[in-house]
């Protein structure tokens, strides 16, 4: 059997699920399983069992219904202009005193809302926000790699945005109930899918009324029940109990289509991106050095292999002496080129070797920069991103105090000041998300330092008497 494209996995209360999908817009199911999910397993070592049972799919997407997901308004004006990783990173300090999930330890995902709040107050925002615990998505992510496959994301199982009966048409509503919560998800026609979160699952008899309402005042043709015991209000609602595999089959297979679309309409965790490590970084720096050598090699052979046919050339044309007089002037023309490709050659030459040295001073430089940027940086500070702006580096970042860019711009002054660094203060913007103004985000340009730095910098690299030794030591 081929390979499947897609695998999802099912966690929820009291149960385990995974099925293996082929590829494209209406993906086939190949493989089914579900057991009862055992007491006292750990998530990440839950998803490791699952999949050691056989080969997953490319990507596996994982469906949890233990994920902390809540809704979350924020004021319009809060939000407005910003990138969706500064709204989520916003929503988690939102989110934190229900979800218990500090905030700075959370990876988040949101779906804006079209609801209630929404209609009648157009100052607010509504979210729905799914956050989970970086080291766990860290410790799946693992585990999923292991496996063979790629984590594609993590969502709460409710609200997918497909009917469970595929002969429903595009006008229908359906109301889900779930460990923690209950969602009321309906789509009229073209327009866009709407969900209403409320209450929890263990209140149902709380939520009665405001479900019987929203079955009220939303009319569809296709109506339908999702949830383990709970029977439906109305007999002419379609009942789904994931508890029997026939209804478990059906949404999972609309979760598929849903996740195969390309365009999600739920908050999907995405998998964690780490940068380079330092070590990472060498060996990228080691094979750049590689190809740079392999191409100086074959260049080399090429003017080698162009001067061997040349000194042919001459040899055979100077056998007939009546051609004697054409063949001095020919060679003496050769001469001349090749003589103007052998000066090109040695100005070349030099320009490498200037050009060599140069890369090998920016690349102690880097490495140094990069080396001390782990070791210096404050706790409750992050480094975002680490470019080139044509006349040195420029860090991004963000922290919650603004003091701690200047003490990490003070921190990389004296440990960089003798590598040849002129570090210059940070600029900082506070994001007035926190009491004290924060968190703040900031940027700090680093420079090469002229004059006696750069100029003891440059004589370490290219100075012969150094060995390969401890950094500045010299073989005496």
């Amino acid at each position: 059997m081929p390979r499947p494209a897609t695998t999802l996995i099912l966690i929820k209360s009291g149960a385990l699920a995974r099925a293996d999908f082929s590829a494209g817009a209406a993906p086939q199911m190949l493989h089914f399983w579900h057991a009862a999910r055992p007491a006292g397993v750990q998530l990440f070592n839950e998803v490791e069992s699952i999949l050691s049972q056989k080969a997953c799919g490319g990507k596996v997407w994982i469906l949890c219904e233990d994920l902390s997901t809540q809704t979350v308004s924020l004021p319009a004006s809060a939000v407005a202009g910003l990138e969706n990783a500064q709204v989520a990173r916003a929503l988690c300090f939102e989110a934190e005193p229900l979800s218990g999930i500090p905030a700075i330890e959370a990876a988040a995902a949101f779906q804006p809302l079209t609801n209630d709040l929404a209609q009648r107050d157009a100052s607010q925002r509504a979210f729905w926000v799914t956050v989970i615990e970086s080291p766990i998505l860290e410790r799946i992510q693992a585990a999923v790699k292991r496996a063979g496959g790629r984590l594609a994301g993590m969502v709460h199982p409710a609200g997918v945005p497909f009917a469970l009966d595929t002969k429903a048409g595009d006008t229908w509503k359906r109301v889900e109930f779930w460990n923690q919560m209950t969602m009321c998800v309906a789509k009229a026609g073209p327009a866009e899918v709407t969900r209403q979160l409320m209450g929890t699952g263990a209140g149902q008899g709380r939520i009665q009324p405001s479900i019987a309402r929203w079955l009220q005042n939303t009319q569809a043709p296709h109506s339908e029940w999702l949830g383990d015991d709970a029977p439906p209000p109305d007999e002419r609602m379609q009942a789904y109990n994931l508890a029997v595999d026939s209804a478990l089959s059906a949404w999972l297979n609309a979760w598929a289509r849903h996740l195969n679309s390309g365009a999600l309409k739920v908050p999907a965790i995405a998998p964690v991106v780490r940068p380079l490590t330092n070590r990472q970084l060498f060996w990228c720096a080691i094979a750049a050095e590689a190809v740079i050598i392999a191409l100086c090699y074959g260049h080399s052979q090429w003017i080698t292999r162009q001067k061997r046919e040349i000194d042919a050339e001459l040899a055979k044309q100077s056998e007939p002496a009546k051609q004697l007089a054409q063949l001095t002037k020919k060679t003496d023309e050769l001469k001349t080129q090749f003589d103007t490709l052998h000066a090109g050659n040695q100005k070349a030459q030099v320009s490498a070797t200037e050009g060599n040295t140069e890369m090998t001073m920016w690349r102690a430089r880097i490495l140094q920069l990069i080396k001390n940027l782990g070791e210096q940086r404050p706790d409750d500070l992050m480094i975002q991103s680490i470019v080139s702006d044509g006349t040195g580096i420029k860090l991004k970042g963000i922290c919650l105090e603004a003091a701690q860019a200047d003490e990490l711009a003070s921190r990389l002054e004296l440990r960089l000041r003798g590598a040849g660094w002129e570090i210059h203060p940070a600029e900082k913007q506070g994001q007035q998300l926190l009491e004290n103004g924060g968190p703040y985000h900031f940027s700090m340009v680093l420079t090469p330092a002229a004059g006696k730095a750069e100029e003891k910098t440059r004589a370490e690299i290219i100075d012969p008497k150094v060995v390969s030794a401890p950094a500045g030591r010299k073989k005496q």
